[in-house]
């Protein structure tokens, strides 16, 4: 008695064939199939209407994430001005060196120029010390699908303690 019991190896005969595997190659076994005269190239219409609006969106995230990226660069190189300003003894001109130093050390990417204002003052009511920092750039996007240019600005007050 034979064994037909279904292995990875072997399939079930099939009448007039070569034991389930295909004869030839697979374009032998491949049918073409006649589509009617105004049906070719659709498929390609329908990923040229689907990829456009996808990649707006797409472009439009990277930009926005970009922009993003910049605020939170132009904040943390105020902060870091400021905290350099505060540590320090004095500050030799409203617009010190060493406090720009400190705050542009703080970026790490941000490809358009920086303006950079340090102002120091004491505050009306508690006559404590403070130290502004201020700091602006031009924001372009690098994509022009996204119609957004502006200016982007970081300001901050710290107090001497």
């Amino acid at each position: 008695m034979r064994d037909h019991r279904l292995t990875a190896q072997s399939t079930p005969p099939r009448p007039g064939g070569t034991g389930g595997r295909a004869q030839g190659s697979g374009a032998a076994r491949r049918r073409s199939r006649a589509r009617p005269p105004g049906e070719h190239g659709g498929q390609l219409v329908e990923f040229g209407l689907l990829v456009l609006p996808l990649l707006t969106i797409l472009l439009g995230i990277v930009e926005g994430s970009r922009y993003l990226f910049t605020y939170n660069q132009l904040n943390d190189a105020v902060r870091a001005g400021a905290a350099y300003a505060v540590r320090a003894e004095t500050l030799s001109t409203p617009n010190d060196s060493n406090v720009r130093r400190e705050a542009l050390r703080a970026i790490v990417a941000i490809p358009g120029p920086i303006t950079l204002t340090t102002t120091t003052g004491t505050h009306s009511t508690t006559g404590d010390a403070y130290v502004e920092v201020s700091a602006s750039t031009v924001f372009t996007p690098v994509v022009s699908l996204v119609p957004f240019r502006g200016t982007l600005q970081a300001h901050t007050r710290a107090f001497k303690p």
